[in-house]
């Protein structure tokens, strides 16, 4: 698999503080594994029919971050976190409904 380029460069905000970045491969996402381990792990790049997202930022779920009541159901690896905010960096060429940038 060819390894997308991650060339271009973004201005972000916090506050009134703009900063610039320039997004790296890999990017790494947290896990939770089956016995309730957390480790970070590299992910796959892109699969057909998929795009690219640079991650800058995402919430872990509310009863992972408040100690769940019951038990923790994980029978593999699971990435945590699922509200994500990042930049579209590389399209796969079947994708028509997004763009880099975007």
């Amino acid at each position: 698999m060819v390894r997308p380029s991650v060339d271009a460069t973004y201005a972000i905000s916090k506050s009134d503080t703009f900063r610039a970045f320039k997004p790296t491969l890999p990017n790494s996402p947290l896990l939770v594994t089956a016995d309730h381990k957390i480790k970070i792990d590299e992910a796959s790049i892109m699969s057909p029919g998929e795009v690219l997202l640079h991650v800058r930022t995402t919430g872990v779920y509310g009863y992972v971050q408040a100690g769940r009541t019951g038990e923790l159901n994980v029978l593999g690896d699971c990435i945590l976190g699922h509200e994500a905010a990042g930049k579209v960096v590389a399209v796969d060429e079947n994708v028509t409904n997004a763009t880099v940038g975007g």
